[in-house]
């Protein structure tokens, strides 16, 4: 038996508890330092991962509120345990494992006590620990208690337990942790001889992570021009796909920008980036979308381009969230130093999966198109709209007798990401209201829908302090300036909020007046998201200090 220093002093670890995780990002620090045990000893054996989470509606009494992360790597022998077990002991090799304090600081921050077990590798004992906060600090110790035991088990690896997890571990949120795990670690566990396999379940029902790419072919077509509201194909088929490989402050950026076939503004994380095959950012649920690339969340851009950067040696925050550099700097370096990027990206803009139609969906005069011939006929223009550019020879257009006009939407798109902020803020109001206005058509309920987004956002902008002589559009732009928010994002967001609270307004206290048709919320809150889910941060925040 042997024991470990824990200073510094132990109010630091108080400290931890309000750092700025989340928990699918702090539960990475514990499969990182896993994974990254995993890939030094070189075991050739894929590693398998355990995440086994529990309620507090378990069952089993002495199981609820708990998390164990179980792992059959090589384990943490004597001399690693005890760096392991100190604040910033940084670990000799580089890689997932970085700061020297992401296992004790997640730990804290999910719960005030955890256990470790380890058996490492060609060593007959196991090593055993208990970490209790509250009891720490009541008897002012610095020191915690290892025992080391004979072990004949053929078992090596690592499995700690949370106990008393701070949060309660909803099915939803089980749900959303576990896809952006899925997310984050998703080149060590695709294909079909994955390095790494990581199994979770809620209350005992298992299930295997399995990660799928949400559009798997690249863009192959002719360069669209957008002219107007009309969209042409200009000369041959290209695939639309650059590669990318410069120095951006001393450290080299390489991997790939491209447009997909196929678009999701839901699913397309925007640019992934990794560090060590691992995602800083760039997930379903944080896009990572800076303004300089792609405009605003809710432009085309935002549907189709995707790419893949490795960025390897350069410096993250420590929570491994984000990289610590100026995102327009470093947007600005890319477009520079990427050949055929500036090009790709106006393909973005323009591009229409049914070209040669008008690409406003409000138009109603269709354009007939005829097939190229050696000499191209002339187009007869309609009386009501501009001359429409000639396809070039050669090229076979998508003929197109009506104009693009796709159904307009009836409910509120439902997103993933807001949900997830909304549940780890546990405000029930905000919860049922979201909800409902994801759930009642804009078309039919339109007077309820407006007035429940009216709610929405004056309940987050009184949980954010606001005052009751500042509308929230106001008290948003404000907030807007103080979080940095570019001048085109403050600019739509702005706009949404006004008409949201005008139509609110309208529907709530004129006499005769209302809307007969609110599809138009729809827009705003793809809009609003990147302000709501900020704005949720920020209360939680507020909650936690």
């Amino acid at each position: 038996m042997f024991s470990v220093d824990v200073s510094p002093d132990m109010n630091m670890y108080t400290l931890l508890v309000n750092q700025a995780y989340d928990s699918s990002f702090a539960l990475c620090e514990f499969i990182d330092n896993a994974i990254h045990a995993h890939l030094i000893s070189k075991k050739m054996s894929p590693l398998n991962i355990n995440l086994d989470f529990y309620s507090n509606e378990n069952l089993e009494s002495n199981m609820r509120n708990k998390i164990v992360i179980r792992d059959n790597g090589p384990g943490i022998n004597r001399t690693l345990l005890e760096k392991a077990l100190k604040p910033a002991s940084k670990p000799v090799t580089k890689g997932l494992s970085e700061f020297g304090i992401g296992m004790k600081a997640a730990a804290v921050w999910f719960a005030d006590e955890w256990q470790i077990k380890t058996h490492p590798l060609k060593d007959n004992n196991q090593y055993t620990c208990n970490f209790n906060l509250n009891e720490l600090l009541q008897k002012q110790q610095s020191q915690i208690t290892v025992f080391d035991n004979i072990c004949s088990d053929s078992w090596t690896g690592t499995e700690i337990i949370l106990i008393g997890v701070r949060r309660d571990i909803s099915q939803e949120r089980y749900q959303a942790i576990t896809d952006d795990i899925t997310h984050i670690y998703q080149r060590f566990i695709y294909g079909d001889n994955p390095q790494v396999i990581i199994t979770s379940s809620y209350n005992g029902s298992p299930k295997t992570l399995s990660f799928t790419p949400f559009s798997p072919l690249t863009l192959r077509s002719p360069k669209h021009v957008k002219k107007g509201n009309t969209v042409t194909a200009v000369g041959p088929e290209h695939l639309w796909k650059v590669p990318v490989d410069f120095q951006y402050l001393g450290e080299r950026i390489h991997g790939f920008i491209e447009i997909k076939e196929t678009g999701s503004y839901i699913n397309n994380p925007g640019l992934v980036m990794f560090r060590h095959d691992r995602v800083i950012c760039g997930i379903p649920t944080k896009k990572y979308l800076p303004p300089r690339l792609f405009k605003t969340s809710n432009k085309h851009r935002a549907l189709r381009v995707y790419g893949e950067l490795n960025l390897d040696s350069s410096p993250v925050s420590y929570t491994k969230d984000r990289f610590t550099f100026d995102n327009d700097e470093f947007c600005d370096a890319l477009i520079e130093a990427t050949q055929g990027l500036n090009e790709l990206l106006s393909q973005a803009d323009a591009y229409r999966a049914n070209i040669n139609t008008p690409s406003s969906p409000t138009s109603t005069t269709p354009i007939h198109v005829p097939a190229p011939t050696q000499t191209p006929p002339p187009i007869q223009t309609p009386p009501t709209s501009s001359a429409v550019p000639v396809p070039t020879p050669g090229l076979t257009p998508y003929p197109s007798v009506t104009p693009y006009n796709p159904p307009a939407p009836t409910k509120i798109q439902r997103s993933s990401a807001v949900e997830i902020k909304l549940i780890e803020l546990n405000s029930q109001k905000l919860c049922r209201i979201y909800h409902s206005l994801c759930t009642v058509s804009c078309a039919e309920h339109a007077v309820l829908v407006y007035v429940g987004a009216w709610s929405f956002f004056e309940t987050m902008a009184k949980l954010l302090g606001a005052s009751s002589n500042i509308n929230f559009p106001d008290f948003f732009k404000n907030m807007m300036d103080k979080w940095q928010f570019n001048r085109e994002d403050k600019k739509s967001a702005g706009s949404s909020l006004a008409k949201i609270h005008e139509e609110g307004n309208l529907n709530k206290h004129d006499s005769i007046s209302f809307n007969t048709n609110a599809a138009q919320l729809v827009i705003h809150f793809q809009v609003l998201e990147k302000l709501i889910i900020r704005s949720v941060d920020e209360i939680i925040k507020v909650k936690c200090s």
